[in-house]
């Protein structure tokens, strides 16, 4: 068959020449097809083979809501979105709960000792009512004083009557002497011996009936002048200074109110409250003068300042320690410092920091409950202690009777906070304008 007659053929059957060729081809063009495509398959398995480790990992894993009420194994969820919507719901009505508690606690429905007289005092008043502010002042510390129980040892001059009377009868009765007849050396010991008998019970008598051993002596309570009418930032440092003083007090009487009396009680006495830090005076000052610095405490001291941290203890003409009109804001975080003091806390725009130092009498064994008395009734914190052996004998020779327990005195510097969310509205225009918070539009307008 010569090529021209394989030519004439192949036209004739086109179509079958056509679909032999394909037949014979489309195995190769598959295999050719096929390879490629298992090439991009197998990629596609290793790639989402990498993945498999993690898809794995997440559907193992928990998660959980913030608060830790929600737990569950698996990946996120419409479920779990809508309960975590819920405690999320939750959690900021806490806060909220939280925020009032802790300024309910803090405030403790207080209110100043004279209405009318902070923030502002009305003009046609200002020469009546400081002194009228000093007074209930100072009803309000003998008030304060008689809640928790104080009281001090009868003095000599209260039982002089009473001695005189014990030594006429111990002369004339027991002696059978004449008032005026010498007594001889046993016989005026024997005399020195029932004196000092009837003055120790009488003393005795009063511990019974006192609760802790306190007056407005070991206060600092300010005094009044005539001569200096105070200003509206001194009368309301007085107010705080009453409000720290009395959150201290009423701490230990809160110790002590189950025992009694101070024969039985933790707190014996109170030998000084001093309250530093307040707005216009400098760090070495408190409201009413008292008080000394303290060294290092047992353990505990770490360099804390005595003074208002951060802006407390300004005098006027400082910088603010804030930026001026910084209304408090419970969200927003605090910063602290480890510099001022171990807690690291200090004036900011939400709260002030007032240092107090006091010193007392306690029972040894009993210490830690003083302590956690304290932390307890607000939000105070011991951050220097320094213990030192007292003499119950030395003092009860001053009329101070401790009962037979061993006792210390117990010299501490109590760090405390105020939330100015309730102190401000008693703060006046220039005590505001010192601790650089926002002063309202009836402050701010002149007066007359």
């Amino acid at each position: 068959m010569n090529v021209n007659a394989i030519i004439e053929w192949i036209k004739e059957n086109v179509f079958i020449v056509i679909f032999t060729l394909l037949i014979i081809a489309a195995p190769i063009a598959m295999w050719i097809v096929t390879g490629g495509m298992n090439a991009q398959i197998q990629k596609d398995v290793a790639d989402r083979a990498k993945h498999d480790a993690d898809l794995t990992r997440l559907e193992k894993g928990e998660i959980s809501s913030p608060d830790g009420s929600i737990v569950q194994t698996g990946i996120v969820n419409e479920k779990f979105l809508d309960r975590y919507t819920d405690v999320a719901i939750t959690m900021a009505s806490d806060a909220e709960a939280v925020q009032k508690a802790a300024v309910e606690h803090n405030h403790k429905n207080r209110s100043v000792v004279l209405p009318g007289v902070l923030p502002d005092m009305p003009p046609e008043k200002r020469d009546v009512l400081p002194k009228r502010f000093h007074e209930a002042l100072i009803a309000a510390y003998d008030k304060l004083l008689a809640e928790v129980g104080a009281g001090a040892p009868p003095s000599l001059q209260s039982l002089r009557e009473e001695l005189e009377l014990k030594r006429t009868q111990f002369i004339t009765q027991d002696l059978r002497k004449d008032l005026n007849d010498k007594l001889e050396p046993d016989e005026f010991n024997r005399l020195r011996d029932e004196l000092t008998k009837l003055r120790m019970s009488r003393y005795a008598e009063a511990a019974g009936k006192t609760a802790i051993y306190v007056s407005t002596n070991e206060l600092s309570v300010p005094g009044w002048s005539q001569e200096h009418q105070p200003t509206a930032d001194e009368m309301f440092n007085w107010q705080w200074q009453f409000w720290a003083i009395s959150d201290v007090l009423r701490a230990l009487h809160d110790v002590n109110k189950s025992d009694g009396s101070v024969l039985r009680s933790p707190v014996k006495q109170v030998l000084s409250i001093t309250v530093y830090g307040l707005p216009g005076t400098t760090t070495d000052q408190a409201q009413g003068g008292g008080g000394s610095g303290m060294g290092m405490g047992m353990g505990m001291g770490m360099g804390m300042g005595m003074g208002g941290r951060g802006g407390g203890g300004m005098t006027e003409g400082e910088a603010a320690p804030a930026a001026a009109g910084v209304a408090p804001n419970p969200k927003v975080p605090v910063p602290t410092d480890l510099s001022v003091s171990l807690t690291g806390r200090k004036t900011n725009p939400l709260y002030d920091v007032l240092d107090v130092q006091i010193e007392l009498i306690v029972e040894s064994s009993r210490l830690p409950q003083v302590l956690d008395s304290l932390a307890r009734y607000n939000f105070i914190t011991v951050t220097e202690l320094t213990l030192t052996a007292a003499d119950p004998f030395e003092a009860a020779q001053l009329g101070y009777i401790y009962g037979p327990q061993p006792v210390s005195k117990v010299t501490m510097n109590l760090e405390t906070i105020w939330l100015r969310e309730w102190t401000q509205k008693f703060m006046p225009k220039s005590v505001k304008q010192m601790l650089g918070l926002p002063v309202d539009a009836a402050q701010a307008a002149p007066t007359a």
